[in-house]
């Protein structure tokens, strides 16, 4: 007989001549599978069976996920962007009409603040009119910040009542200078009261000396 002929056998027949080896066998109640085991078996070849029938056996095996697909991954969770830092807030420059008003005030009381400068014969009067060494000396030393020493005989009395001898020594000099100019002071008396005073008190000894030599000059 021809392979034509040969009856074509179901799924259930195919599962058992391989389970018994080609030959029928009656299962005993020990080699039977539990209620629960065959019931699914039966079901599963009944399953079998109608997908092959209807031609649909690729589909049932994608559904009993027997062509090793693998399922598809979740999407990692990604973390949340970061929200933009503000951009910082520039502050506009005052304006020359807002500054304009502090500058003017300010100029206003370094003004007022400010003594006005004296001039050179208010500085001299001052010298002349001061009475105590202390201030004979502040008199003079602002003047010759500003002025050089001038050729007078009532300034350089002054002088010879200053604290400093190096002044003092000056200004004998500058007296010596306009005596040799034959320029005779107007007051002889105060100037040689104070030269015999400097000769008397004073603990340098060139200074003595040049008030003995002035005082011989003026007697």
């Amino acid at each position: 007989m021809g392979n034509e002929e040969r009856p074509k056998l179901s799924w259930r027949e195919i599962d058992k001549r391989r389970a018994g080896g080609g030959s029928p066998r009656t299962n005993t109640p020990s080699d039977r599978p539990p209620h629960g085991e065959e019931t699914r078996q039966k079901q599963y070849r009944a399953a079998l069976e109608a997908a092959f029938a209807k031609g649909e056996l690729g589909k049932l095996a994608d559904k009993l996920n027997l062509t090793g697909r693998s399922t598809p991954e979740e999407p990692k969770a990604t973390a949340p962007a970061a929200a933009p830092t503000p951009a910082p807030v520039a502050t506009a420059p005052a304006t020359p009409a807002e500054s304009a008003p502090a500058e003017s005030e300010t100029a206003k009381k370094s003004a007022a603040k400010k003594k006005p400068t004296e001039d050179r014969a208010s500085l001299f009067r001052k010298l002349t009119e001061a009475a105590s060494r202390s201030e004979i000396s502040r008199a003079a030393e602002k003047y010759l910040s500003r002025f050089p020493m001038p050729d007078d005989h009532e300034f350089l009395e002054q002088i010879l009542e200053h604290e400093k001898e190096s002044r003092i020594r000056e200004a004998m000099t500058r007296i010596g200078e306009l005596l040799d100019r034959r320029h005779l002071p107007r007051r002889t008396r105060a100037l040689i009261g104070k030269l015999r005073y400097l000769t008397e008190t004073s603990f340098s000894d060139d200074i003595r000396e040049l008030a003995k030599s002035l005082l011989s000059r003026l007697s």
